[in-house]
């Protein structure tokens, strides 16, 4: 990013993937296969073109590209919903009302008058992620799961309904992430770039489990869920057709 939401993550990313070469057969249609069918294809599915990273020995032409593809575009499909959940959400909600909610109102004035600010700061490192997302994906030859693919339907009846949900989707987000993240191996460069958002994800998921009155760390390891069921779990805020 250019202003003041870059958060170092473009240049980071650019970075990691400024030497991949061009790959794959461009695709359409990822969400409208079904989530089984989404999933499967993000480990098996292969295209055609060069090898990603000239320095990854282990990465194979096509096959590879494909698979880094469909995977940062499963990811790219979690980092849109959660931008625009957030962009939707604090445009509803006033920073009164946030503030004034019953999850609020339970705790003092120091973290009262700051939750509006820190999510819109979390709203601000998904817009992040989606924009290096996009440019890791163009990187690699791909092409990127766009807005107009994309319609995504929220029930923003309260701001405590709007933070509670907030915290559904990070924790979702994490095991997302630790669940595909193997699907990006012989890549160095592009585990490394999962793993800064990764981590950056679960930062947010410890900061709203505390807002809700849940325990930011409640484990030694966050649970990995594949990506078959990290789409279902998503369904409810998918309008577009699968």
């Amino acid at each position: 990013m250019t202003d003041e939401h870059d958060y170092g993550g473009n240049e980071r990313i650019e970075s990691l993937t400024n030497d991949l070469g061009s790959a794959f057969e461009s695709r359409r249609g990822f969400l409208k296969k079904g989530a089984t069918a989404s999933a499967v294809g993000l480990g098996l599915s292969a295209g055609t073109g060069s090898a990603v990273a000239a320095d990854d020995e282990t990465t194979t032409e096509g096959e590879g590209s494909q698979k880094y593809v469909d995977t940062l575009n499963y990811a790219l499909t979690l980092e849109r919903l959660e931008a625009t959940f957030y962009v939707e959400g604090l445009q509803k909600f006033s920073e009164s009302e946030i503030e004034d909610s019953e999850i609020g109102q339970q705790f003092g004035e120091k973290v009262q008058s700051s939750i509006q600010e820190q999510l819109a700061t979390i709203r601000d490192h998904e817009k992040a992620h989606v924009e290096t997302l996009v440019k890791t994906i163009n990187d690699l030859g791909g092409d990127p799961i766009g807005e107009d693919e994309l319609e995504f339907q929220f029930s923003l009846e309260s701001p405590e309904g709007f933070i509670e949900t907030a915290q559904t989707l990070e924790t979702t987000g994490v095991s997302a992430y630790d669940g595909a993240i193997n699907l990006l191996s012989g890549s160095d460069q592009l585990l490394t770039a999962a793993a800064t958002i990764a981590t950056v994800e679960g930062r947010h998921s410890a900061y709203l489990n505390g807002l809700t009155g849940k325990s930011p760390f409640p484990r030694a390891f966050d649970e990995a869920k594949p990506p078959e069921e990290i789409m279902k779990a998503i369904q409810p805020f998918l309008a577009s057709e699968n």
